[in-house]
């Protein structure tokens, strides 16, 4: 079973257009990070809850994406077996 792991990141600066953060495992300023106040997606969350709303609803998007994708490799896998060949001198690659 997969585990949700957390990473937790400090405040550096904040600013009126954004946020600067850091990783609490790193301390040099290489592995500062800006964060935008006003984007639709964000890098890191303020709080542990809209961290776990925006992991729920990544999650449900990744369900979609991949339930669509075994959806189709059944229909063409569905469509191969009555797949008629036309003529016995042309070559497949």
């Amino acid at each position: 079973m997969n585990s949700i792991i957390e990473l937790r990141f400090k405040l550096i600066k904040e600013t009126p257009c954004g946020y600067w953060i850091r990783n609490e495992r790193f301390y040099g300023d290489k592995h500062k990070k800006w964060m935008s106040k006003n984007s639709h997606k964000q890098f890191a969350c303020l709080t542990q809850e809209d961290a776990m709303i925006s992991f729920q609803a990544r999650k449900k998007r990744q369900i979609k994406i991949l339930t669509a994708q075994l959806n189709s490799a059944k229909q063409s896998l569905k469509n191969s077996k009555t797949y008629e060949f036309k003529k016995e001198s042309e070559y497949f690659i």
